[in-house]
């Protein structure tokens, strides 16, 4: 897995704990997304802790990636990602996995513990 922390890379400095972004349907939070991994120019896979087990069940569920029935919400700022989508969530619903893989959505700067380095600043300008 590349994780962020792993890479040593200053495009992606360490995160601070805790979870980055949360999984809502309605408002209501089925998941905290945390330990981001890099997977493609796109791409960014996370760990998703459910809040409960109706919230697990749910989460399992392949219509709600399918038809795209949730928001991502960026814990921080509380702004919702709004072109944000789940790839490859075979697995995930199918349980051989914790992880899912999202589409535009990297950690952002203000999650970083050091100051923001220039090419951070500008994916955070473009994919707002």
């Amino acid at each position: 897995m590349d994780s962020f922390a792993d890479r040593g890379d200053p495009m992606w400095p360490e995160l601070r704990p805790g979870p980055l972004y949360v999984i809502e349907v309605d408002r209501a939070t089925l998941a905290e997304l945390t330990d981001p991994a890099w997977r493609d120019m796109f791409w960014c896979e996370y760990t998703l802790r459910p809040t409960d087990d109706e919230s697990d069940a749910a989460l399992h569920d392949p219509n709600l990636w399918n038809d795209v029935l949730f928001a991502v919400r960026h814990v921080r700022t509380q702004t919702i990602a709004e072109n944000c989508f789940s790839g490859g969530f075979d697995l995930y619903c199918q349980r051989e996995t914790d992880r899912l893989t999202f589409r535009s959505l990297w950690p952002r700067y203000e999650d970083e513990l050091s100051p923001p380095g220039v090419i951070s600043r500008l994916l955070d300008r473009f994919w707002r």
